[in-house]
């Protein structure tokens, strides 16, 4: 099936349609370099949408070296630098019109007629990334109930779970560990069920020393209202979170990171809460949701990711050249 049905005409040539421009410049300001494997964010104009000129992207002029891309929206777009960007330096990602193939050029798992067909996250974020596609929990992930009794869940193209009294839900990274340092943990979910306005509810994002454990913790809860524990270097729990945020849009991004001097907790990449702390926790294991409300089904968990932190938090700049 194309996507969309495009002319076979503008397939045909590096450059089919007179963009009035070519290619993208990608400019790193910073003293640091990116690290490698670095994941840079790309905001498309309107007209340049996938449902209307789908892009694929490319190292060489050539267009003979395809870097893999990531569709999150119709119009924005992460593309995959295996190399990164040096520091104070700028590279180029050429790129020409073609339908997603879902291996160079994939896109987030509802955006496809089929959920998760023309998924590649797996290859943009390689760190972690799951879909929750399909009816099976991934072995990735060890459902546990955070020192109460495990509720139910269910696996059905996305992730959802619904708790008794006296019954929570959460999902730890089963075996594998991994370090706040240089990183973004990011889950994408549907809306907040309407309702429901205590913080407490349900929460997300959420790293632990140890499976079930809540110390060495980076905890962003959010419902309605919003708070962010984080428990540093001496076992002091250090708080921040007096937004009031509401979560109705269909997908909804929820992120924490730890870049050595603030932990932060944030919406749809704007900083909602945050602490000054230097300690960045490692051997961690990750909990993608949680939720611990009697007799509520929890959003629909669509998928989580791991994703590089840039150089001093800047993200490179993008202009089409």
């Amino acid at each position: 099936m194309a996507w969309p049905p495009i002319p076979q005409t503008l397939v045909s040539s590096p450059f089919p349609v007179n963009f009035g421009y070519t290619y993208l410049q990608v400019s790193n300001t910073q003293s640091t370099a990116t690290p490698t494997n670095f994941q840079q964010y790309i905001q498309l104009p309107p007209w340049l949408s996938l449902n209307t000129w789908p892009l694929r992207f490319f190292a060489d002029p050539a267009l003979t070296q395809p870097l893999y891309a990531w569709y999150e929206t119709p119009t924005t777009v992460w593309v995959l630098l295996p190399n990164g960007i040096p520091a104070n330096s700028s590279v180029n990602i050429y790129f020409n019109v073609d339908e997603p193939d879902g291996v160079y050029t994939g896109m987030a798992p509802y955006l496809s007629p089929t959920y998760g067909a023309l998924d590649n996250g797996f290859t943009v974020f390689p760190a972690l990334y799951d879909n929750f596609a399909g009816t099976t929990l991934k072995s990735i992930w060890n459902p546990i109930g955070l020192g109460m009794a495990l509720g139910s869940y269910s696996v059905n193209n996305g992730f959802t779970s619904t708790c008794n009294t006296s019954e929570r839900v959460a999902l730890d990274t089963a075996t594998q560990t991994y370090s706040l340092a240089g990183v973004y943990f990011e889950s994408c979910f549907g809306p907040v069920p309407a309702g429901l306005s205590d913080y407490d509810l349900f929460q997300f994002p959420q790293g632990v020393a140890t499976p079930g454990s809540n110390t060495d913790t980076l905890m962003f809860s959010l419902l309605g209202n919003v708070t962010l524990h984080y428990t540093d270097s001496a076992g002091d729990n250090l708080s921040d979170g007096t937004a009031t945020v509401y979560l109705t849009n269909p997908h909804n991004i929820l992120g924490v990171s730890a870049n050595g001097s603030t932990v932060a907790g944030y919406v749809d990449y704007q900083v909602i809460a945050s602490a000054s702390e230097t300690y960045v926790p490692s051997n961690i294991y990750f909990n993608a949701i949680l939720n611990n409300h009697s007799g509520t089904t929890s959003p629909t968990l669509y998928w989580t990711r791991i994703r590089a932190y840039p150089p001093n938090g800047v993200q490179p700049s993008v202009s089409f050249v």
